[in-house]
């Protein structure tokens, strides 16, 4: 039995996760996931949200994430959830009160990100506002525009 590899390995490791964060800053983005989710607790909701840096950024088809809180015992906490969901939707060029996530898929807007840490996470992006771009405008014509479980064959325009 041999234990030769058939390749060399590095003396050090490659350290690089490719999770590393983004620098504080306003970038312009798509909304490529929505979805409501129960907290661990199974007393609330929150909406969870994916972002995708959009091509005309060098960070292009980096992601990032905000939870917003949607129902909670604690009406503070649903008032910025509402507060935040209604920045959004304006932000993605809504003219109607939301109702469903689905209004703000496949959309895009801006975001102001910030660098927080603790130390039990280390350095993350959170999510400080929304913003329009370019009125808010929709994806082109001929893009989908259904939730994240759309099996529409056409390329999403932050996948090209």
């Amino acid at each position: 039995m041999t234990t030769a590899l058939p390749f060399e390995v590095a003396s050090e490791p490659d350290t690089h996760s490719g999770f590393e964060v983004l620098p504080a800053g306003q970038y312009p983005v798509w909304v490529t996931g929505v979805e409501n989710v129960a907290t661990k607790a199974g007393d609330g909701m929150y909406a969870k949200i994916e972002f995708t840096v959009h091509d005309d950024h060098p960070s292009k088809g980096r992601k990032v994430w905000a939870n917003i809180t949607v129902a909670n015992k604690n009406a503070q906490a649903v008032a910025i959830g509402k507060r935040q969901l209604g920045e959004l939707s304006y932000a993605c060029g809504n003219t109607q009160p939301m109702t469903d996530l689905q209004q703000v898929y496949a959309k895009r807007c801006r975001v102001d990100l910030v660098v927080k840490t603790s130390d039990a996470y280390g350095p993350q992006n959170d999510i400080k506002s929304f913003h329009p771009m370019d009125g808010g405008q929709s994806l082109p014509a001929g893009a989908p525009t259904a939730g994240a479980g759309n099996s529409s064959a056409a390329p999403k325009p932050w996948e090209q």
